[in-house]
């Protein structure tokens, strides 16, 4: 490990980034701060960057505890999609380009450049149907970097059907207790870390019923797929697979949502098969038990991996507390392994 001083986040990307969506494991984590961080580099850098949040980023002060909050600062060039009411409440001043979104399906969205830098306030694209359509937009005017505000616990918005990349922040906002933040961030690695699935033509055999949003099961690679109803009923594990689950080479594809209650049921199976999900946006188990089902043998991969470009963190919580902040960087690294580390308020990188 070597500590950085100099923190320039968007160097430790490998290439080919466009798209990076950030998210924060708690309010107030530090999420905003980072999100300048990259404008700043951007900006510096002369990149035509879109910016659009998935719930609400830049507001003045926090809905919850009426503390103030970092304001989005997009550099002159840069594009934002957000609503019509917070353009004309901006600070910044910008150049309507189009409605992007109307307000007979929700809030009024509209795609503007920035003419003068200054504060605006990111909202009104909850959706992964809200996301796309803005990413598209970008596209069409030809953004060269496009920055997604996760906002608090938004893991949707990491999608690798439309991010090419995410960053997670993890602050002392989160809990008073740095062990439990360390739990919680270990099993958010474990996710966004989960293998893609090694290519193979077996695979397509299960892509119809998974379209229909059924799971398919495969004794092995050479076997007939045998669709499931999703969720499963209660006893599917006894009653559909009854004998099957006992060969090496099993197949499980989820077209959904793992959450724990599934996974129990898939390890009541004798032999644990090679789970299988669309992208990690869909593994909703948390406690160390995605770590217990290796450790019995079963694997666990996606169709669509996501890489996580790094981990934020921020050792400062408004609510008046402080951890030492070395510490937690060292912690942080330590679970992280590969994956860069950096302290988002200090401007420290560990690689």
């Amino acid at each position: 490990m070597g500590l950085v001083l100099r923190m320039r986040i968007s160097e430790s990307f490998p290439p080919g980034i466009r798209t990076v969506s950030i998210i924060g494991m708690s309010k107030n984590a530090g999420k905003t701060t980072l999100f300048n961080q990259l404008l700043q580099e951007y900006g510096e850098g002369k990149r035509v960057v879109g910016l659009v949040s998935a719930g609400v980023d830049g507001e003045k002060f926090d809905v919850w505890n009426a503390l103030p909050k970092p304001a989005v600062l997009p550099h002159p060039g840069s594009l934002v999609a957000t609503s019509k009411q917070a353009i004309e409440e901006a600070e910044a001043r910008f150049e309507i380009i189009e409605k992007v979104k109307d307000s007979s399906i929700g809030q009024e969205v509209l795609l503007a450049r920035t003419l003068r830098s200054g504060a605006v306030k990111l909202i009104g694209n909850p959706s992964r149907r809200d996301l796309r359509r803005v990413l598209q937009a970008f596209r069409t005017y030809r953004t060269e970097v496009n920055l997604i505000d996760g906002a608090y616990n938004r893991i949707a918005s990491a999608d690798p059907s439309f991010t090419d990349g995410m960053l997670l922040v993890a602050g002392a906002s989160y809990h008073p207790s740095l062990p439990l933040l360390l739990d919680h961030l270990r099993d958010l690695i474990f996710q966004f870390t989960l293998p893609s699935l090694t290519p193979g033509p077996w695979i397509a055999s299960a892509l119809p019923d998974l379209e229909r949003g059924n799971a398919v099961f495969l004794p092995s690679p050479e076997a007939e797929p045998l669709a499931l109803d999703y969720p499963f009923r209660g006893d599917w594990v006894r009653q559909s697979l009854k004998g099957t689950g006992k060969r090496e080479g099993a197949y499980l594809f989820l077209p959904g949502a793992c959450t724990p209650s599934v996974l129990d049921q898939i390890m009541e199976m004798s032999l644990l098969p090679h789970l299988v999900l669309f992208d990690p946006t869909k593994w909703f188990v948390r406690g160390g038990k995605g770590a217990a089902y290796l450790q019995r043998g079963g694997k666990i991969a996606v169709l669509r991996p996501v890489r996580l470009l790094g981990i934020g963190v921020n050792p400062f919580s408004p609510d008046g507390y402080t951890w030492d902040g070395e510490e937690m960087l060292v912690r942080v690294k330590e679970l992280s392994r590969t994956t860069p580390v950096f302290d988002v308020v200090r401007g420290r990188l560990e690689k």
